[in-house]
């Protein structure tokens, strides 16, 4: 599946086509024909190599449909924990609320949030 060639069994009665997105093989259609037709003609192998072609280019808009999806649920989702966290302005409320959105969102077993102490202001410094 390395090249985007079509390979055809020895009673040129099989043909493997690669499946090809964005230039990297993702496998590959086997179209066999019966034993007592005729072999595939150059018309015959154009038209499967165009149609997988195609179907390679439908896979790849699928793809990019579901990526785009699900960045769009991930914002959606950040984007209602941090109304929920705005709605107060009292530190505690607002770290509550963090952590029981991230515990049922990520389906947690447990969540902990710890704070850095704040570093002294250069100005508080007594010393000479």
């Amino acid at each position: 599946l390395s090249e985007n060639k079509v390979l055809l069994d020895e009673n040129k009665s099989t043909a493997d086509i690669p499946i090809m997105v964005r230039g990297n093989p993702i496998g590959m259609l086997r179209l066999s024909k019966p034993e007592t037709s005729p072999s595939w003609t150059e018309n015959e192998l154009e038209l499967a190599q165009t149609l997988s072609t195609e179907l390679s280019g439908a896979l790849d808009s699928a793809r990019l449909f579901d990526e785009t999806r699900q960045q769009a649920e991930k914002e959606y989702i950040i984007g209602e924990i941090t109304d929920k966290m705005r709605e107060s302005m009292n530190v505690e409320s607002i770290v509550k609320t963090a952590t029981d959105e991230i515990y049922k969102l990520l389906d947690l077993e447990q969540i902990a949030i710890h704070f850095t102490p704040a570093a002294e202001e250069d100005g508080d410094d007594d010393t000479a």
